[in-house]
């Protein structure tokens, strides 16, 4: 789930927050949005816990925000379990900002965007590198980054994919389309919620492509059948592609090394027949 609090409305100067998911075709949709009139942490405290009571008490796995000390301090307030992961884009921005003697340094930033991308263990040997090459280890920005590499950059549970805030910046430009300077509330909730059957009408639309079987590259390959099954069309798409990438050793477990595109970096799933059990390095599916 991405949460954002970019927008404002003109009239009341209220802080529009969005928060917004990705459902099973890869589309953005809404799961509700509020007004606040500021950024406290108790405000943000009091959202979270309206929010799920909205849900019905069910909490978000992932939820994506910018470096907010206030939102941060919410989501484990009123989220303990749930990943909160910080946004890559924002992150760079306040690279830019922060560590501009290092950011534009050649080499770097190709670097410090690999950083953000990776699992704990790929993240010690990419930092461990990096402070090596550049001698950054007394820069306190980037020490706190590093302080922030469980809750905040790495990819440590499922997240559809998703790296930034980014991923809804064409629905968060649904909320800048409906704020002008003579709307009242009642009207823009009225906007709301016809942007939101909209939405429901695409997600229709995509349930009825995703019926029937697709075509599976490999015929005789049960893994791939079992994805047609679970999956809809177009994540059933994306995983064939990932799955054609990959080798297969077996022994006590069965294990899937997938190949990155033309790069030498490399993915790996295991499955453990005795507990049906799957590890995932890349959290995608």
């Amino acid at each position: 789930m991405i949460f954002d609090t970019t927008y404002r409305t003109n009239r009341y100067d209220m802080i529009c927050a969005p928060f917004v998911v990705v459902n099973n075709h890869w589309n953005n949709t809404f799961f509700g949005c509020a007004f606040l009139c500021n950024e406290t942490s108790g405000s943000f405290v009091w959202l979270f816990q309206t929010f799920l009571k909205a849900m019905g008490g069910k909490t978000p796995k992932t939820i994506f925000t910018d470096q907010a000390p206030t939102i941060a301090f919410a989501i484990k307030e009123v989220f303990p379990g749930t990943c909160h992961r910080l946004c890559e884009w924002h992150s760079d921005r306040n690279a830019q900002k922060n560590i501009p003697q290092l950011y534009f340094k050649s080499g770097f930033r190709y670097c410090f965007d690999i950083l953000l991308c990776n699992s704990e263990s790929e993240f010690e040997l990419i930092w461990k590198k990096m402070i090596d090459d550049w001698d950054f280890a007394s820069n306190t920005w980037l020490q706190k980054l590093y302080d922030l590499r469980k809750n905040g950059v790495l990819r440590s549970t499922f997240s559809a994919d998703i790296k930034s805030t980014q991923r809804s910046a064409s629905t968060n430009r649904v909320f800048t389309e409906m704020s002008c300077k003579t709307m009242s509330i009642t009207e823009f909730v009225k906007h709301y919620e016809q942007r939101t059957i909209e939405m429901r009408d695409i997600e229709a639309i995509e349930d009825y492509k995703s019926r029937g079987d697709p075509k599976i590259f490999i015929e005789d390959c049960e893994i791939l059948k079992h994805a047609a099954r679970v999956y809809t069309r177009r994540i059933y798409t994306r995983f064939q592609h990932e799955f054609l990438q990959g080798t297969t050793k077996r022994g006590s477990q069965t294990k899937y090394t997938i190949l990155k595109g033309e790069s030498e970096k490399t993915e790996i799933v295991q499955f453990n027949a005795l507990d049906n059990s799957i590890i995932c390095s890349c959290h995608m599916f």
